[in-house]
């Protein structure tokens, strides 16, 4: 139930993100915008189970997955990473050389992540 309440949050996300820039014609669109929003979509997936009174354990679960160093967690994260850079894509906002280079920053990113939280630096 948590995953299918997340991924609705991160639709709320994305979809808000694209409305903007849409209705806002001067802003220059920004592939981190999105990213960095989605970082945060347990929280927005987290007050919709508030509101329609899902079971009290999914909650902390979905607040959860935002504060975790564990990379299995951090998988569905990069995808939804790879998706807000696709919405972007499709609605024509960036082109799929700024969308590479993007991608290409985030897995570096990681890796970066990765090596600092393992005691690397």
């Amino acid at each position: 139930m948590a995953a299918l309440v997340h991924g609705l949050g991160s639709i709320v996300v994305l979809h808000s993100v694209r409305d903007e820039y849409a209705r806002q014609a001067s802003l220059a669109p920004d592939p981190a915008v999105p990213l960095v929003l989605l970082d945060t979509a347990g929280v927005t997936a987290a007050r919709l189970a508030a509101c329609w009174d899902l079971p009290g354990s999914t909650v902390p679960a979905l607040q959860a997955t935002e504060a975790s160093k564990d990379p299995l967690a951090r998988i569905p994260q990069m995808g939804r990473q790879a998706g807000a850079v696709e919405v972007l894509v499709q609605a024509g906002a960036i082109d799929e050389h700024v969308a590479a280079a993007t991608l290409g920053a985030l897995t570096t990113m990681g890796q970066r992540t990765r090596a600092f939280d393992s005691g690397a630096f």
